[in-house]
């Protein structure tokens, strides 16, 4: 029992590294859209890191319960360590974060799976349950911010290139979601 429970222990201390980086890197990028042609991107975005802020006591909670002490501070690689600021002030900025943080949280969402999965496999259920809830959470703006890519993308082009037909982005995100719809 004393292993499994180091290993329970290891995924939630990753999940939290990972759901705090992520929630991070949104917050600082929601601080950069300010423009009202993009309200619908920040929107998002300050959804999603308000969602990962209000996922941080439950599993710090959690943590504590099982590891009977303080949490222990731990760190990911950083596979998302774009800093929006670093990044020149461009056309195609604001998709570029969305589709960076699309990846990240894609990233949390499959480490929920894990957690979720290992903690039903080791009869944790309040663990398995709250991860449950944060995928159930996240997986809607996920989608949602898949969903804007398209949108955001040519309102960006159009900045640069006016004569860009906007009307592509409703074509674009039918065409992926044919695409995604394949694979069921």
């Amino acid at each position: 029992m004393k292993k499994e429970n180091e290993i329970l222990l290891q995924h939630l201390r990753e999940q939290i590294a990972l759901e705090e980086h992520v929630c991070k890197t949104i917050r600082d990028q929601v601080d950069i859209i300010n423009e009202i042609s993009f309200k619908d991107a920040r929107e998002v975005l300050q959804a999603t890191s308000q969602l990962l802020e209000l996922h941080f006591t439950p599993l710090n909670r959690v943590l504590d319960v099982y590891e009977e002490s303080k949490k222990l501070s731990t760190t990911i690689n950083g596979k998302y360590k774009t800093n929006p600021r670093d990044v020149p002030n461009q056309t195609m900025q604001i998709s570029r974060i969305l589709r960076d943080d699309y990846a990240a949280l894609n990233h949390v969402t499959i480490s929920t799976t894990q957690l979720h999965t290992l903690a039903l496999s080791l009869g944790a259920r309040d663990v398995a349950e709250l991860a449950l809830t944060h995928l159930e959470n996240l997986a809607p703006l996920v989608v949602k911010i898949g969903e804007l890519i398209p949108s955001v993308t040519t309102r960006e082009l159009v900045k640069e290139f006016p004569s860009v037909d906007q009307g592509v982005a409703q074509t674009a995100l039918l065409n992926t979601k044919r695409a995604w719809k394949k694979c069921t």
